[in-house]
């Protein structure tokens, strides 16, 4: 499948404009959760599912592009959610840290889901296309009932 060369180029650019404005903007390390239109921090809060996604978009842009960045972008990214997101005590991850990465509920309570962080783990696991479904249907081991 031929993908446009624009597509790519723009989600590199958005990647790297995340990365730019958003990664460790007020001395401490993570992505935080919104930016106004000058690229400044409104939410400081960080969320799990911000950095679930952006781990699975520095996954898809090292196959495509296979530049180095990615990876250690990538890496940056997974090692922050391990140690700040991943509850080894009561399981699951945290899905919300306050400013200076400590868990928090200021934005929700509990822990509502893990599909981005299950995502992000699938991501690199499967081809960039046609999809997700399709590979996952194409790789996955027939239900039994």
């Amino acid at each position: 499948m031929l993908t446009p060369g624009w597509l790519v180029q723009d989600a590199q650019k958005l990647f790297e404009q995340n990365c730019r404005h958003g990664w460790d903007v007020d001395g401490a390390p993570g992505i935080v959760y919104t930016l106004d239109w000058d690229n400044r921090a409104v939410v400081r809060h960080r969320l799990h599912w911000v950095h679930a996604e952006a781990a699975a978009a520095a996954s898809a842009l090292l196959k495509r592009t296979d530049e180095a960045q990615y990876e250690t972008w990538y890496r940056c990214f997974w090692e922050f959610c391990e140690k700040h997101f991943i509850d080894r005590c009561n399981g699951s991850w945290h899905h919300e840290l306050d400013p200076q990465n400590r868990p928090s509920a200021d934005i929700w309570p509990g822990k509502p889901d893990l599909y981005h962080a299950w995502q992000a783990v699938l991501i690199p696991r499967l081809p960039l296309a046609p999809s997700m479904a399709s590979a996952l249907a194409q790789f996955s081991a027939p239900a039994t009932v």
